[in-house]
């Protein structure tokens, strides 16, 4: 008696273990099915139309080789065990060429701006996902190619993380990979120059004219500027030098250039740029030196143009000496030092000129030029010039000066309105 229980429960735990033995995925190629007769209507051949059972053990999916099929108790069925991709070779290895060895993290070292390449071959290619990294951010510009380039610069002094993963899923189940350390070494050059404006052979009226250039250092460095101008035509008196020149890209004379291009004279201006803060204090080649030229404007303006005397009686003398008539005022609206002349039309119908019934003088000049004739003098006709003022300044504030008229009428003088143009004629005094 009990023997007999013993058995049937040794036969009902048989029969458990049979069932979660059958408990799997159903077999493909449409459905794989075994019965207690192998071979159903007297079939041949074992072929999946011949195969039939009461039981259904599971679907396969996949290519199912025949070695993950597996028999227990005289049933067969499946394996879903999965192809793992797996890296072959990758390039560079731990000797710069291309293998495949135990390392994970290959350590690659370039200088700046080079470019690297990075690549890999792998089996198991079915279905494969590459995704490559640079410091844990995916660079999605190479998803799914076998190759990483790396392109240079000269900003990228540091190292780097490059990650290669490649899977058979978007979860990255069943994967392998590769690490590189990439370490981009500085490359220190020399910095370029290039002028800009004013272009070369320009001419200009502006004696502190802004000199523009470029400079360029393709890491980043701080710069300064030599900046070298040289008169030519034995004028070396005003040659400029500028050294260490922090300013920017850009440089303005504190004083006007002295040398006008009306005597023959011209400048040559060049630039250096040098690193300011790095070991190696690299510079660039001077650039090339370009022309420019300072030619003299000739300027002057009557601020006050218009004198008028009122009426005067035989014998009468005016004059403006005293403001009590406004006197013409004259400034010097160039760029350089400028001598003034004077002559005036007739004004008197019975005496001609030069007489002591027409004359002029200029006012105080300190400061404002190198010599005026500050007494009264007769004015000249219009066919003659008198010197007024030597070397008028042209900078502000010290650039005008007064000239003063006197009016006698002459006793044989007809009663009528008399009228003169009075001219000032202007040079270059330098």
């Amino acid at each position: 008696m009990e023997k007999k229980i013993n058995w049937k429960l040794y036969f009902v735990f048989f029969i458990l273990i049979l069932l979660l033995t059958l408990n799997v995925s159903s077999m493909n190629s449409s459905n794989y099915n075994i019965s207690s007769i192998v071979v159903s209507g007297g079939g041949s051949n074992i072929t999946s139309a011949n195969y039939e059972t009461e039981s259904t053990l599971g679907e396969i999916t996949g290519n199912i080789a025949s070695g993950l099929y597996k028999q227990f108790l005289g049933f067969w069925y499946a394996s879903l065990n999965r192809f793992v991709p797996n890296i072959l070779t990758v390039y560079p290895n731990s000797t710069g060429g291309e293998s495949y060895e135990s390392i994970k993290t290959v350590n690659v070292s370039i200088t700046e701006p080079n470019n690297q390449t990075f690549n890999i071959t792998y089996a198991n290619n079915s279905a494969v996902i590459i995704r490559w990294f640079v410091d844990t951010t995916e660079n999605k510009t190479f998803q799914n190619l076998t190759q990483f380039n790396w392109t240079g610069n000269y900003t990228q002094e540091r190292s780097y993380l490059i990650l290669v993963n490649i899977s058979n899923y978007a979860d990255n189940a069943g994967s392998d990979y590769q690490y590189w350390n990439l370490t981009v070494n500085n490359s220190n050059t020399a910095p370029t120059i290039e002028l800009l404006s004013p272009s070369n052979g320009n001419s200009t009226t502006d004696r502190t004219p802004t000199f523009v250039y470029n400079g360029t250092d393709n890491e980043g460095d701080i710069l300064v500027y030599n900046i070298n101008i040289t008169c030519i035509g034995g004028c070396s008196a005003d040659n400029r030098f500028e050294s260490n020149y922090s300013g920017g890209e850009n440089y303005t004379p504190s004083t006007d250039f002295a040398y006008l291009y009306d005597n023959n004279y011209y400048y040559n201006w060049s630039v250096k740029a040098c690193e300011n803060q790095t070991t190696d204090l690299l510079c660039s080649d001077w650039s090339v030196a370009w022309t420019i030229n300072i030619s003299s404007l000739i300027n002057i303006t009557l601020v006050n143009n218009f004198i008028n005397f009122g009426s005067m009686n035989l014998g009468d003398s005016k004059n403006t000496s005293d403001d009590s008539i406004n006197p013409f005022a004259l400034r010097n609206d160039g760029n350089a030092l400028t001598n003034i002349s004077i002559n005036a039309t007739q004004l008197w119908t019975s005496v001609s000129q030069p007489s002591e019934y027409f004359k002029g003088k200029a006012r105080s000049y300190a400061g404002n030029a190198s010599w005026a004739n500050t007494t009264w003098f007769n004015l000249p006709p219009i066919t003659g010039l008198e010197i007024l003022v030597n070397r008028l300044n042209y900078a502000n504030n010290a650039d005008s000066i007064t000239i003063d008229i006197l009016l006698t009428v002459p006793g044989a003088e007809k009663p009528e309105n008399k009228t003169s143009t009075v001219n000032f004629q202007s040079s270059l005094a330098e």
